[in-house]
């Protein structure tokens, strides 16, 4: 409450007013309203939210740039808002991506025209050795005509792999590449394929391994890309969180 401390002098709080010692007057500070705290908190996951989904399409940039639909960013948005949800330690506002629950990532289509399992019936298997880096993408031994679900036009396909630590708290990764030879879409049957895609010796950080199909068609001995990749798919095949 104000008071006299002179003949027309105030001091204190006056309603929304505060007069000083000095004569001078100001406006109370207001507390913060509490829909303001939220906006805070949600625009400071939101923005962490944007970071790791970018981070990921960065891992596989490579391997998606034929491989991927229009929405995949949204998509892949809406996981990692579940994978933030799982952090049960730090207060709203400040979760983060724990490495431990990467692995609900796995299992996610970069093409949502062209889910991996709707085009590929076949089990693919991953290995990953972190004491010695090595890192492999098998494709089974299959029948191309029978297995694989082929785009009209489509005469031969590519495998591709990728492999990628991801840094979440320091915004890094490191990718590896690899991609098998041309293989006929036909009723000759085809030999197991191992891909290496090797990350660094005792890598510690959640390691994200991909896989998918790019189809050609061969016309006078070129092969050129199907339809600028619309019916490529690539996956999410596996995530070593590092956390035993």
């Amino acid at each position: 409450m104000a008071k006299n401390v002179g003949v027309v002098q105030l001091q204190g709080n006056l309603g929304n007013l505060n007069f000083t010692k000095d004569g001078q007057v100001r406006q109370k500070p207001t507390s913060r309203p509490i829909t303001a705290e939220r906006t805070l908190e949600n625009n400071s996951e939101f923005s962490t939210q944007a970071k790791a989904t970018s981070l990921i399409g960065e891992a596989f940039r490579t391997c998606i740039a034929n491989a991927k639909s229009s929405d995949w960013h949204n998509r892949l948005s809406k996981v990692t808002r579940e994978v933030l949800k799982l952090d049960l330690t730090n207060p709203r506002g400040q979760r983060g991506i724990i490495d431990d629950e990467t692995s609900l990532y796995q299992g996610y289509d970069f093409n949502g025209n062209a889910p991996i399992g709707r085009v590929l019936y076949a089990q693919v298997s991953t290995t990953l050795d972190r004491t010695t880096g090595d890192c492999q993408v098998i494709i089974p031994a299959l029948t191309p005509a029978v297995a694989i679900a082929a785009p009209q036009g489509a005469t031969h396909v590519r495998y591709i792999a990728c492999s990628s630590e991801v840094d979440f708290e320091n915004g890094s990764i490191k990718a590896a590449n690899a991609t098998s030879g041309y293989t006929t879409l036909n009723n000759a049957p085809q030999a197991a394929i191992p891909l290496a895609v090797n990350v660094d010796v005792n890598a510690a950080k959640p390691i994200f391994i991909g896989v998918g199909l790019e189809f050609y068609q061969e016309v006078n001995g070129q092969k050129y890309l199907l339809q600028n990749g619309q019916f490529n798919p690539f996956q999410i095949a596996s995530v070593d969180t590092g956390i035993l």
